[in-house]
């Protein structure tokens, strides 16, 4: 490198520098900005969260007042099982974009089953597949395995409600009448072996826990559909575009005619 180039670069560094310097109050502000967004950000997640599975509730539902009462009758499923709100109400997402009526005697079964499950969650969502599988007219052995590898006894229970072997139950379900035929025979083994575990496990701790959860998410998603929510998304707007105008603001340096296109709070800043 040569004198002349050192120099150069040294300038441009030194003008670099001196554009930060005068950018550092709207940068302290909008650090201000992201530590508030930090104080509430349990609120926004979970109030974000409620949004986006209130929406596709709606679509499905048929609209707002639907997708609303939909979501009063997921709640109150929720609070006499082990999970959280949020993973029932994908639950029944899942069954009802794929033309399938959540009933309640349904997911009743499945969450009485999957409380005595090695891992309740999984077990629950296994359910919740194979179900979609089967309405497809696609049930076999892989989609069964996923319940008894959790430790249901699927195959014994199949075996006393309708007399069906593992090799006869792999043919059953390949069409869409026998993989109903399954389905509907697996929810009445169920419920004859794990039936009303979930009322019996309500006063255990870990429920308690669950439902003390979903009623601070209820609050949480209450806080942010009051107003928080569209303050919240407001700020996030401004803020993008201020970052930018900040990130333009240090690429330009001290050009006249480039400063002069900034935001007024951003080009006084530079100018002071």
């Amino acid at each position: 490198r040569t004198k002349t180039q050192t120099n150069e670069g040294r300038r441009g560094f030194l003008a670099l520098g001196d554009s930060i310097k005068k950018l550092a109050g709207p940068i302290a502000a909008t650090v201000g900005a992201l530590a508030a967004f930090s104080a509430v950000k349990g609120i926004a997640q979970t109030g974000d969260q409620f949004e986006a599975l209130r929406i596709s509730l709606d679509k499905l539902a048929g609209g707002e007042a639907e997708g609303a009462a939909f979501f009063d009758e997921i709640r109150l499923f929720a609070e006499t099982t082990p999970f959280q709100l949020e993973d029932v109400t994908k639950a029944f997402i899942a069954l009802k974009s794929n033309g399938i009526e959540p009933s309640n005697r349904m997911m009743t079964a499945f969450g009485d089953a999957a409380s005595i499950a090695l891992n309740p969650l999984e077990a629950f969502n296994a359910r919740v597949r194979i179900t979609q599988r089967a309405a497809g007219g696609g049930l076999g052995l892989v989609e069964l395995e996923q319940i008894a590898t959790q430790g249901i006894p699927v195959f014994k229970i199949l075996e006393e409600e309708i007399g069906k072997t593992r090799l006869e139950l792999s043919e059953l379900g390949k069409t869409s009448e026998g993989a109903d035929i399954i389905m509907q025979s697996l929810i009445t083994g169920l419920e004859k072996r794990f039936g009303g575990i979930m009322g019996e496990r309500m006063q255990l701790l870990s429920t308690e826990v669950s439902n003390l959860q979903i009623a601070f998410k209820n609050l949480q998603s209450t806080i942010f559909e009051g107003g928080l929510g569209d303050m919240l998304k407001n700020t996030a707007a401004s803020m993008r575009e201020f970052v930018n105008a900040i990130n333009d603001a240090v690429a330009a340096g001290r050009d006249e005619e480039s400063v002069a296109a900034l935001p007024e709070s951003v080009r006084s800043s530079i100018e002071a």
